[in-house]
């Protein structure tokens, strides 16, 4: 086996400077360019010294540089700073696979709402916790991945934590509201899980951090325990989304909401 460095040669270096190799091998001297001084000075001969160091400083943030996902590309062309837009993008709970699990569940209880009277019920108790969960599984702890990244970069942490779950909300609830537009019955009523959807998920982030995958689970089994009681009693998968059930998540969500600017104006209080 050869084991000889390999270095570029002043026939490859001039055909490279003159744009004569092809893209696999100007690729492979590209990234031998980052880390050999002696071929970088080479390349120097053939290329004026400005341009060089132009063209270099170009080669290493484009090949070094994190690509950008989906969902850091949408934040952008909204007008959201690039530092924002990454720290929001890491999110565990905004990668493509777990916002596709949620829309296959939601899809699938679509489908068997259709067919089934108890399809709607298990829509219904499906759509409020799925936020919640992503939430929980985005602030949780260790669930988290980047959060010693978000924890130690020089950003208010409440404004963080608040961008990063209205993004997570927003790519679970929205596609489960398109998709209860089309439950059969009221539209009302196939939309009266928001409130308690969106009371879950602003509970959630007031707790501390070990407490946010607990509680999710713990909620999310008592509504849907609610949504399946009312089938089971009176055969109404609506049975959980009365006015008082309405009432009780809008005091919920306020309490939440109030406790989240208390904390605003005690920027010392961490949440995350």
């Amino acid at each position: 086996m050869n084991t000889q460095p390999w270095h570029l040669d002043e026939s490859l270096a001039e055909r490279y400077a003159t744009g004569q190799t092809g893209q696999t091998l100007a690729a492979s001297v590209e990234q031998h360019l980052i880390g050999c001084r002696a071929c970088q000075g080479l390349l120097g001969r053939y290329v004026d010294a400005r341009r060089h160091d132009q063209v270099f400083t170009g080669v290493i943030e484009r090949i070094q540089a994190p690509r950008r996902g989906p969902v850091e590309r949408l934040l952008r062309s909204m007008g959201v700073a690039d530092s924002t837009a990454r720290l929001v993008a890491v999110t565990p709970s905004l990668r493509s696979s777990w916002i596709g699990g949620v829309l296959l569940v939601l899809v699938l209880a679509q489908i068997v709402a259709h067919s089934e009277p108890v399809g709607v019920a298990l829509y219904l108790a499906l759509a409020p916790v799925l936020p919640a969960i992503s939430v929980a599984a985005a602030f949780g702890g260790r669930a988290d991945p980047t959060r010693e990244m978000a924890s130690a970069s020089p950003y208010p942490m409440l404004q963080l934590l608040i961008l990063r779950t209205v993004a997570v909300v927003g790519a679970t609830v929205l596609p489960a509201m398109a998709l209860a537009l089309l439950l059969p019955g009221s539209t009302w009523l196939s939309l009266g899980w928001l409130l308690p959807s969106l009371a879950l998920a602003a509970f959630i982030i007031t707790l501390p951090d070990q407490l946010a995958v607990p509680a999710a689970g713990t909620l999310s089994a008592a509504w849907m325990g609610m949504v399946s009681t009312g089938w089971l009693r009176h055969s109404d998968p609506y049975a959980a989304v009365t006015p008082a059930i309405q009432f009780v998540s809008l005091v919920a969500l306020t309490f939440a909401l109030v406790v989240l600017l208390v904390r605003t104006t005690h920027p010392q209080r961490r949440i995350v």
